[in-house]
């Protein structure tokens, strides 16, 4: 007997166990006895559809694999803790012997946030959106294991046991991670043409880990490194990063890859798509001497507040960064692009009016957790999402990709220019203004150069003035003395 089939006989008999139990009758045993049942039947059943679904999906393979590295002998790959944005919790990047690179994160005591992270990529599997989101496989480790288990695992709760106790001096029994592929701004084995280490775009944006999201791509170029918030990046891009640079990235963002990732985040309730969560990869699309050899890719990492139960219009806009109220939400960078403003490419809108909601409320009962058991409101609110999604799409065709985010999620129409006046997107609006003007993007720099330049000058008018009034002070001290 098959898996599936085996979890179908159990959730059978479980129901005949309840159907034939009146609920007056039920006593703390039975009533126990029945819900460990369930709880089984319901793993049972989880189970054996994630090895189906893992079985048809690259996005699988790549899950499996994860897994795998966890049961690695640790001296097949390296650990090295890294922290990359003075706001950000410290990760363990993992580096295999083949080259094969993953970033472990921790996600606390209980299930709830890891599966949620991982069900996020398989959903985008499901929908054919697996390239939006990072492979992710989620798993609990011992934080004190014997001192004979040397799998990678094993030596990651070690570490992890050493933060809590530097920290907070006391450290659980075990929590629960996920293991993210490490997304390369450029595959390991894409050489860099003769003669362009310090100008070819890939070269430039990646990090010393060979990563980068779309804040430290902004942070590391001239005026992103004038900004206050240059100060919270912990490793910057290349230091030969420059203001042209940065439009190249914006010129080069896939406009293909950028809608499939803004209904993704609007299905989902997308409430930490910042731009330290969007990775950027370079693809190639073309030879070497092709005018634009690749394309750039934006790809969401960190897939933890989403789906909920709470309504689309209800959300809280913060700017805390460790807001944890369940509402508070921080703003998704991809409704800032200027791609957005565009309307869905006849291919795509064509697969969105294809999605079957009711598949997707099924799928994700069988993988989201609240709590300890099945999340079955958040699946349904997410496959509700889904259905406003296509009828908007299929009313109003012409709409711009940002419409369609708006009109599913309220919430961040009502936020948008608090988000820009917050300095949430960056400099993203200015984009939009050169396109409502109809300059070419390359003008960016010159926008910059003047506003950084009048920047300055009143900064050094207000460091003058006070200088000029602490000396006044001085004076004024020594007079009345005399």
């Amino acid at each position: 007997m098959s898996p599936l089939a085996e979890a179908i006989e159990k959730t059978n008999t479980v129901a005949k166990l309840v159907s034939e139990c009146p609920l007056g009758s039920w006593d703390d045993a039975k009533a126990g006895q029945l819900q460990n049942k369930l709880m089984e039947t319901t793993y049972a059943v989880r189970s054996s559809s994630r090895t189906k679904n893992d079985a048809m999906t690259e996005s699988g393979k790549d899950r499996a694999k994860l897994a795998d590295i966890l049961k690695m002998e640790k001296s097949k790959a390296g650990i090295e803790v890294i922290k990359p944005h003075k706001n950000s919790a410290p990760v363990a990047l993992v580096t295999t012997n083949d080259g094969w690179r993953a970033v472990m994160k921790c996600r606390g005591w209980y299930e709830d946030k890891s599966r949620r992270e991982e069900t996020c990529h398989r959903l985008a599997g499901f929908l054919k959106l697996d390239s939006v989101v990072s492979p992710i496989s989620a798993a609990r480790v011992q934080l004190q294991p014997p001192d004979s288990d040397t799998t990678v695992a094993a030596q990651l709760g070690r570490v992890i046991y050493d933060a809590y106790m530097d920290d907070d001096g006391f450290a659980p029994e075990h929590e629960w991670i996920c293991l993210e592929k490490m997304v390369r701004v450029l595959p390991h084995s894409d050489a860099v043409p003769d003669g362009k280490h310090k100008t070819w775009l890939p070269k430039v944006l990646a990090n010393k880990h060979g990563f980068c999201d779309v804040a430290t791509a902004y942070l590391s170029c001239p005026s992103g490194l004038l900004t206050e918030h240059s100060a919270h990046l912990q490793i910057r891009a290349s230091a030969d990063m420059t203001d042209d640079h940065f439009v190249e990235v914006i010129k080069n963002i896939s406009q293909q890859h950028l809608e499939k990732l803004a209904l993704f985040h609007t299905v989902i309730l997308q409430r930490d798509g910042t731009p330290v969560n969007t990775l950027l990869e370079c693809v190639r699309t073309g030879g070497r001497d092709a005018e634009q050899p690749y394309e750039i890719r934006l790809i969401s990492i960190d897939n933890t507040r989403t789906f909920g139960s709470m309504t689309e219009d209800e959300l809280n806009f913060s700017l805390d960064n460790d807001d944890p109220d369940r509402l508070a939400y921080w703003y998704p960078c991809f409704i800032g692009f200027p791609g957005v403003l565009k309307p869905l490419s006849d291919s795509f809108r064509k697969e969105v009016l294809g999605w079957d909601a009711g598949a997707v409320q099924s799928f994700l009962e069988l993988f989201l957790i609240e709590s300890g058991a099945p999340a079955a409101l958040d699946a349904q609110r997410c496959a509700d999402r889904v259905r406003k999604l296509q009828a908007f799409v299929r009313d109003s065709p012409n709409s711009s990709i940002r419409d369609i985010a708006f009109h599913v999620v309220p919430s961040w129409k009502r936020d948008w220019d608090a988000a820009g006046a917050g300095g949430e997107l960056g400099p993203l609006p200015d984009f939009e203004k050169l396109v409502s003007e109809g300059r070419p993007f390359e003008d960016w720099t010159k926008v910059v150069r003047a506003r950084n330049v009048k920047s300055l000058l009143k900064k050094r008018c207000s460091q003058i003035a006070l200088a000029a009034a602490v000396v006044a002070a001085v004076l004024k001290i020594r007079s009345s003395r005399s």
